[in-house]
């Protein structure tokens, strides 16, 4: 009888849940008295044989339902308490995100996201902060620039102003070009030695021409004009726009009375309808500045001035500041004339305006330059440039030009560059830093709930004389006194079995057998109760 019931509880605590129905079966069985009579030997190959046919119906049994089960797409292994299928739910439950280690981790990098969050910010707030100073700064530069060109372009129309009132020339423009006399020699001679001191004085001046009628026009360019130009340019765009602005200015006589002059000064880019009677139709110049004359005696219309200055005064004016690297100055005439220059590596380089890529005044970020000064940012050879602009006044009035300062805003990300490679520094110091403290607890939290683990294998397979060995004094060591005090709990009921058994063995009447026998499938329910609690307990705490 004692060695059935040994053999009953050592059933008892190997099967599953359903084969422990197995081990009800064969306790009713011996408590049946049917091995009464019997010696040893006969009763336990008895009921060796009553078991293992127990065993065979009920295993039966399970794989029909296994079948039934696959049909519906499920599968449940019932032969072993830690089977392939509770395994496969225990990874589910314990995914990548579900782990303690992966949460330890995930919160420290939560951590780093205010820093680039931080980084972000700083970046954005010091890329505007550098822009808009960069804007102010740089539309200020350009403002000033425009003053130097005013006032450059302001002393040659003083010149011009000069010129016309010039007592030598007001007398060679009444004289009779049909009557050449020493006089008219002479006085044509002082008009030519006026222009060429002008001329000499002003290296910045390319080209002074009278054009004069009656053929008296004077010109010192060795691209000469052929032909009575002023005759064929009295109907030109160019003479009708000086007629625009005749009668526009005074000036104090010598007896202290206004009389007008007959023509303003403006500017223009090029003058094609002049070029185009001179030996070579080419364009030397930078910018001109053309007057009307008129003699000073009757105030009758006798021709043009046209002062021609150098490609190289624009140059010198522009070269004088620097708005960083790619950037350009253009200076726009009012009949659309494009000089421009591109600042390359800190040299200031002349850009072929020629080319359509180049030549601002057929874009449409141009039709946006107004009147007024003032920035705006656009796309410019496919790129985001600040565009500045400002007008070109001097105290004659508006010249027509207009100075344009492009500026990539790519500089002044590279100015706040600096800022971002220390966010992404610190940063990448931060994740670092999250990934060890992460990894360093987590491996601290899992090697004791790994011990405890294999303890609980070890505990469901029947060994009872292990002990989790812990000394931390956190949660994790209570969990492991309190682990170390269930196991010592199932010794002890099984202690108290082994006793219940040797009380079977001795009792005399079925009465007492069958009280013994349900102490014992008490206790072997307690254990069990307490071996699940147990597996419960070990895998809320499993790690990956």
């Amino acid at each position: 009888m004692v060695i059935m019931i040994i053999i009953l509880y050592l059933d008892f605590i190997s099967y599953s849940k359903k084969l422990r129905l197995i081990v009800v079966y064969c306790i009713i069985d011996v408590s049946n008295d049917n091995y009464v009579g019997l010696n040893i030997k006969e009763a336990i190959d008895i009921f060796t044989i009553r078991r293992s046919n127990c065993e065979g119906i009920y295993k039966g049994a399970i794989r029909g339902q296994s079948k039934s089960d696959s049909k519906k797409g499920t599968q449940n292994n019932d032969t072993a308490y830690f089977s392939d299928s509770n395994k496969k739910a225990s990874k589910k439950k314990f995914g990548l995100f579900k782990s303690i280690r992966s949460k330890l981790i995930c919160v420290f990098m939560v951590t780093i996201i205010p820093i680039i969050m931080l980084g972000l910010i700083s970046y954005n707030n010091s890329f505007n902060s550098i822009k808009n100073t960069a804007t102010k700064a740089s539309f200020e530069t350009l403002k000033q620039l425009g003053k130097n060109i005013e006032f450059e372009l302001g002393k040659y129309e003083e010149i011009s102003f000069q010129l016309i009132l010039n007592d030598s020339l007001q007398e060679y423009l009444v004289l009779d070009s049909a009557n050449i006399t020493l006089d008219y020699m002479e006085v044509q001679q002082k008009v030519q030695s006026l222009v060429k001191n002008y001329m000499f004085t002003n290296p910045n001046i390319y080209n002074i021409t009278l054009l004069l009628k009656d053929n008296k026009t004077i010109d010192f360019s060795s691209n000469y004009l052929i032909g009575d130009v002023y005759k064929n340019m009295v109907d030109s765009n160019l003479m009708a726009k000086a007629r625009e602005f005749s009668g526009k200015e005074t000036w104090i006589g010598n007896h202290g009375e206004m009389r007008e002059l007959s023509g303003k000064a403006f500017w223009v880019g090029i003058h094609g309808e002049l070029d185009e009677h001179r030996l070579e139709n080419t364009i030397d110049y930078g910018l001109s500045l053309v007057r009307q004359i008129n003699d000073i005696l009757f105030s009758e219309e006798r021709g043009l001035l046209i002062i021609d200055l150098k490609i190289d005064l624009i140059k010198s004016l522009l070269e004088e500041i620097n708005l960083g690297d790619n950037s350009e100055l253009h200076l726009v005439s009012p009949d659309n004339r494009d000089v421009a220059f591109e600042i390359l590596e800190g040299s200031s380089m002349l850009i072929d305006t020629n080319d359509v890529n180049n030549n601002i005044t057929d874009k449409e970020f141009f039709s946006r330059i107004t009147d007024t000064d003032g920035t705006f940012i656009d796309k410019y050879k496919n790129q985001e440039y600040l565009v500045i602009h400002t007008k070109i006044e001097t105290k004659n009035g508006d010249t027509g030009y207009t100075l344009v300062g492009l500026v990539p805003t790519a500089n002044f990300k590279a100015e706040a560059r600096s800022i971002g490679t220390v966010t992404i520094i610190f940063t990448l110091i931060a994740i670092v830093i999250a990934l060890v403290i992460g990894l360093y607890l987590s491996i601290g939290i899992s090697k004791p709930i790994n011990r405890i683990l294999n303890l609980s294998k070890k505990v469901a397979s029947g060994d009872l004389t292990v002990k989790v060995d812990v000394i931390s004094k956190d949660e994790m060591g209570v969990l492991s006194d309190s682990i170390n005090s269930m196991v010592e709990s199932m010794r002890r009921l099984i202690s108290n079995a082994a006793e219940t058994a040797n009380t079977v063995e001795v009792s005399a009447s079925t009465q007492e057998q069958l009280s013994a026998i349900e102490e014992l499938a008490s206790y072997a329910k307690h254990l069990d109760e307490t071996a699940k609690n147990l597996s419960d307990s070990i895998k809320s705490f499993k790690i990956n």
